[in-house]
């Protein structure tokens, strides 16, 4: 179990009880130490601004009611994406861990306890991915995040504008070095990325002489008509990939399957 799966069990934990949790069926539940224990909460109240509280009185920890607004029980909501059985005003929360600037954008460090959140909720429901409809930068992050969890060295999260078509980059330096350019499309069902769409990402690869490969991320699908002919036949798959929903909800939940 990693840090930010300790912080997931956590989160539910702490949701789940109305009253303080005591400190020693914390660690055993997540099966650590007193320190790893403190260093968890403590991650979570400096990245998400988690409001945990500690009871003297019962050696426990728990979520602190805000006046008027009730438990925070959405705290890990995402930016814009409602997510069922959630109640009160969503939080704007980070999806990843930025860990400098980059000349190309942000360097991605990890993933917050959010990326797992939404991977939960992809999990449970096939049409998740369609919220991202709301929150385009939303998504950006979630796919960046998405490469961390792959084990991508170095991924880089690009600017909102001025992009050049790269909405993340994901390196492995070294020997053999793979450099993936990715155009992410938070699309509607029914909206299909078109032949302009792919013959935009095969220029950017074009402009980018070190790029090893294009790929496009979409929520929904690409026109029928892409498939066919040699346009884009003779790039696949070793210059361009098409990742469709059903796709990358695959490759999503290979990432860390049950």
């Amino acid at each position: 179990m990693d840090r930010f799966e300790r912080i997931l069990m956590l989160h539910r934990l702490l949701s789940s009880r109305s009253a303080p949790v005591p400190r020693r069926e914390m660690e055993e539940m997540l099966g650590v130490s007193r320190a790893t224990l403190k260093r968890t909460i403590q991650d979570m109240r400096d990245y998400l601004n988690a409001p945990i509280e500690y009871s003297r009185e019962r050696n426990g920890y728990y979520y602190q009611t805000v006046v008027g607004g009730g438990r925070l029980d959405d705290l890990f909501g995402v930016a814009g994406i409602e997510i069922p059985n959630r109640a009160g005003e969503l939080l704007i929360q980070s999806i990843v861990f930025p860990e400098r600037d980059d000349s190309e954008g942000v360097l991605v460090e990890n993933t917050s306890i959010v990326w797992f959140e939404i991977l939960s909720e992809i999990r449970k429901d096939s049409e998740f991915l369609y919220r991202f409809t709301k929150n385009g930068r939303a998504f950006e992050e979630f796919i960046a995040g998405a490469y961390v969890r792959a084990g991508w060295p170095e991924v880089i999260l690009t600017p909102r504008s001025g992009d050049k078509g790269r909405d993340v980059i994901a390196t492995k330096p070294g020997l053999g070095s793979i450099r993936i350019l990715d155009q992410v499309k938070a699309y509607s069902p029914g909206h299909l990325v078109t032949h302009d769409d792919v013959r935009s990402m095969l220029g950017v690869l074009q402009v980018d002489s070190n790029a090893s490969k294009g790929i496009i991320t979409t929520t929904s699908d690409f026109q029928p008509s892409i498939y066919k002919g040699d346009e884009f036949s003779k790039f696949i798959p070793y210059r361009l990939e098409l990742k469709n929903g059903v796709s990358l909800r695959q490759w999503l939940l290979n990432l860390h399957p049950h």
